[in-house]
C-alpha cells in the first residue's frame, strides 16, 4: 500500500482566483489470505422486461447463476428481478450451500415480460442489502437492464437522490447497461452517485463476463469507502476533476473516491481554487486519506503554495504528469457533456463544447506535450460528435469518456511498469507475441518488461476497420485510442492491417511518443517473415525510451548502406536491410553520442538477421 502526491505548480496567481491541480496515487492494499477475507452482501437486480426475451435474459440468468457460486458461506446475497413489477427472486440469504443451491434454481425460472420499473428494482434489492449490511461486510448492488425507466420513479434527478442516500448508509451500486437502448447518462451518473463501475455491454454473450469482474471486484476489496480530506485556513474551494462527490465541513473538502480492490492504483485528480493574495505570502494545504477500516490512513507532508505576479506564474513549468491528468479529465468531462448535447439533436453545441475545451487546455498548458494525447482525443472526436451518431456509437464514446475519468483498472505498484507497449489492432496477430521473448533475451532492460495490451483488438476499445487504406483521420482516430489505454510515460507500437495512406510501412508520432506500423503485405506471403519485421519496428521506435534526443525520422539516411537507419521504399528494399542488419559508422557515431551504446544494439540487429531468414516456397 502507498499514497503520493503531487501538484500541477507552487504558485498561485496574486491578482484574481487561481486555480491549481494535486494528485493522489492511491495504492490499494494486498488482499490477506484468501480464508479471511472480508464477507460481502450482494444484489443482483436484473431487467426482465420484454426487451430482455432470447440471449440477453439467459446470458443474464448465466451470470447471476455463476456469481452465486462464487460465494462462500459467510456472504448474503439477494436476487431481484424487475419488469413493470418487482419480484424479490431471492430474499436476502446466508451463502450457505443449501442456500445457493436454492437460489439457483429460483434464478433459472426468470423469464422476460413487461415493462421496465428500474428504479423501483434497483431500491428492492438495495433493501434487501440494507437489512442484513454488517459493520465487517462491503455492500454492493449489481443492476443489470437494457431498456429506459419507464415506470414508477422515472426522472433522473429523483433516482440519483436515492443512490446517493444508499451510499451513505454504505449500499454502492454497480450499472450494466447492454445494447442500444438504456439510458448511458442515467446508469453512469447512478455509478458515480453510488461508488461503484459503470458498464456498456455491447453484446449480450458478454453479460457473464462484466457481472463476473464486479462480483471478483466486491470479493477482493481491501479499503472501503476511501475518502480524500483536503485541508486549508486559507479560503479555498476544492472540487473533484474525476466527479467524485464532494463536501465541505469546516475547513475540511472530503471527496469521496469508493472502495478499492486489492492492488488497485486510484489517481484523482482534485482542482483547487484560491482567492488573491499578496506577493510572496505563503500558504499550506494538507491532504489526507482515510478509509472505513483505517487500511490506508495517514497524512501527508504539507504542500507550500506562495503567491506569485502574473508572469512569474505564467512562466512557471507545469508538472508533465498531473498536467497530462487535468487534460485527460477535461476531455472525459467534455466528451460526456458533448454526447449529451448530441443524444438531444444539438450538434451545434456539441461542437462548440468541444473547442471551447481545447481552448481552456491550450490556456491552462499551452505547447506542453504531456497534454497532446487528450487535445488529439477531443479533436478526433469533433467531427463524430458534431453530427446524428447511431446508439450504439454513443453508448461506446460516454463509455470512453466514464473510463477515462474513474481510472479504475488494476495496477499494482509492485509489477514492473513497462516501457515499451505492443498493441495489435486485430486478433490474429497474434505471431506478434512470438516476438517477445527473443527481444526480452536481446536487451532484457529496453524489452525485459515489453507488454501487449489487446485493448483495440478486443472489447469496448475494439478498433475496427474494413477499408483497405489508413487515412491521416482514421490514424489519429487510433492514436486517440493509443494514448487512452497506455500511460503517457511508454512508447507505444500500434500494429494494423491495412495500408498506411502514403504507403510508408510505419508512421513515428514524436509528440504521442508512438509509432503505426503495417502489416499489410506481410502475413502470408513467402519471404522475409513478418516476426523479423515486428522486431526491426520494435528496436526502430523502442530506442526512444533509452535517449530523449534518438528520432528515428531524423537518423535516417536516403542512400543505401546496409544499415537499419536506411530509407526504404519497397518491401524488397527492407527485406534486404533486414537481412543485412547493420549499423554504418555514420549512425554508430550519432548512437554513441546521444547515449545509445553501439554495444547494446548488437543483440538486436543479430536477432533481426535471425529472424530474417527467408521462409522457403513449397
Amino acid at each position: 500500500m502507498s499514497i503520493q502526491i503531487r501538484t500541477d505548480g507552487k504558485l498561485i496567481k496574486a491578482t484574481g482566483t487561481s486555480l491549481r491541480y494535486l494528485q493522489v496515487s492511491i495504492e490499494a492494499p494486498p488482499a490477506t489470505h484468501q480464508s479471511s477475507r472480508r464477507p460481502i452482501n450482494i444484489a443482483f437486480v436484473i431487467d426482465r422486461s420484454g426487451s430482455m426475451q432470447g440471449e440477453k435474459i439467459a446470458r443474464a440468468r448465466e451470470a447471476v447463476i455463476h456469481g452465486i457460486r462464487s460465494l462462500r458461506d459467510e456472504d448474503r446475497f439477494a436476487v431481484v428481478a424487475f419488469d413493470d413489477s418487482i419480484e424479490v427472486v431471492v430474499p436476502s440469504t446466508v451463502s450457505t450451500a443449501e442456500g445457493r443451491q436454492q437460489a439457483i434454481a429460483a434464478v433459472q425460472r426468470v423469464d422476460s415480460r413487461g415493462r421496465t420499473d428500474l428504479c423501483g428494482g434497483w431500491l428492492h434489492g438495495c433493501s434487501e442489502i440494507g437489512q442484513h449490511l454488517k459493520d465487517e461486510a462491503f455492500g454492493r448492488c449489481i443492476l443489470l437492464t437494457d431498456g429506459l425507466a419507464n415506470v414508477g420513479i422515472t426522472q433522473p434527478e429523483q433516482i440519483l437522490v436515492h443512490v446517493r442516500e444508499l451510499r451513505a448508509r454504505l449500499v454502492s451500486t454497480s450499472t450494466l447497461g447492454v445494447g442500444s437502448d438504456f439510458n448511458e447518462f442515467l446508469l453512469g451518473k447512478m455509478a458515480e452517485a453510488g461508488g461503484g463501475n459503470f458498464h456498456f455491454i455491447e453484446n449480450a454473450g458478454h453479460i457473464p463476463e462484466f457481472i463476473a469482474a464486479e462480483v471478483g471486484e466486491a470479493l477482493a476489496v481491501t479499503a472501503r469507502d476511501v475518502e480524500i480530506i483536503v485541508e486549508s485556513s486559507d479560503a479555498l474551494s476544492v472540487g473533484s476533476l474525476n466527479d467524485f462527490p464532494c463536501k465541505r465541513e469546516g475547513n475540511a473538502w472530503h471527496i469521496s473516491a469508493g472502495s478499492l480492490f486489492a492492488g488497485q492504483l486510484l489517481e484523482p485528480v482534485i482542482g483547487m481554487s484560491f482567492p488573491a493574495g499578496v506577493v510572496g505570502a505563503e500558504t499550506e494545504v494538507r491532504v489526507r486519506v482515510a478509509d472505513r477500516d483505517g487500511a490506508l490512513g495517514g497524512e501527508l507532508p504539507g504542500i507550500a503554495l506562495r503567491w506569485a505576479d502574473e508572469n512569474a506564474h505564467r512562466a512557471e513549468k507545469l508538472d508533465p504528469v498531473v498536467a497530462a491528468s487535468v487534460a485527460t479529465l477535461l476531455a472525459a468531462r467534455t466528451l460526456r457533456e458533448a454526447l449529451l448535447q448530441n443524444q438531444a439533436g444539438n450538434y451545434d453545441c456539441a461542437r462548440e463544447i468541444m473547442f471551447s475545451c481545447l481552448s481552456d487546455i491550450d490556456l491552462y498548458a499551452g505547447d506542453d506535450a504531456s497534454v497532446h494525447g487528450s487535445v488529439l482525443e477531443l479533436r478526433s472526436r469533433i467531427d463524430e460528435i458534431s453530427q446524428s451518431m447511431s446508439p450504439m456509437a454513443r453508448k461506446a464514446q460516454h463509455m470512453r469518456s466514464f473510463s477515462m475519468s474513474k481510472d479504475r483498472s488494476i495496477r499494482s505498484a509492485r509489477r514492473k511498469s513497462s516501457r515499451v507497449v505492443f498493441l495489435p489492432t486485430a486478433s490474429d496477430q497474434k505471431f506478434i507475441e512470438d516476438v517477445i521473448p527473443r527481444l526480452a533475451e536481446a536487451d532484457p532492460e529496453l524489452f525485459g518488461d515489453l507488454a501487449v495490451d489487446t485493448t483495440l483488438a478486443a472489447g469496448p476499445f475494439a478498433w475496427q476497420r474494413t477499408a483497405p487504406v489508413i487515412g491521416e483521420h482514421e490514424e489519429n482516430r487510433l492514436l486517440s485510442d493509443v494514448l487512452s489505454c497506455t500511460r503517457h510515460d511508454q512508447v507505444r507500437i500500434a500494429f494494423v492491417n491495412e495500408r498506411l495512406a502514403d504507403n510508408w510501412f510505419s508512421h513515428w508520432h514524436p509528440r504521442a511518443r508512438s509509432g503505426v506500423v503495417s502489416l499489410a503485405d506481410w502475413s502470408g506471403h513467402f519471404g522475409v517473415p513478418a516476426q523479423a519485421f515486428v522486431a526491426y519496428e520494435a528496436v526502430l521506435y523502442g530506442l526512444s525510451a533509452l535517449s530523449p534526443d534518438y528520432d528515428s525520422v531524423a537518423i535516417a539516411h536516403a542512400e543505401t548502406r546496409g544499415c537499419l537507419f536506411d530509407f526504404c521504399g519497397t518491401r524488397a528494399d527492407i527485406e534486404v536491410k533486414l537481412q543485412a542488419s547493420d549499423l554504418c559508422p555514420e549512425c554508430r557515431r550519432h548512437l554513441e553520442r546521444i547515449g545509445i551504446p553501439v554495444a547494446r544494439l548488437l543483440p538486436l540487429t543479430r536477432l533481426i538477421r535471425e529472424l530474417a531468414i527467408p521462409v522457403p516456397a513449397h
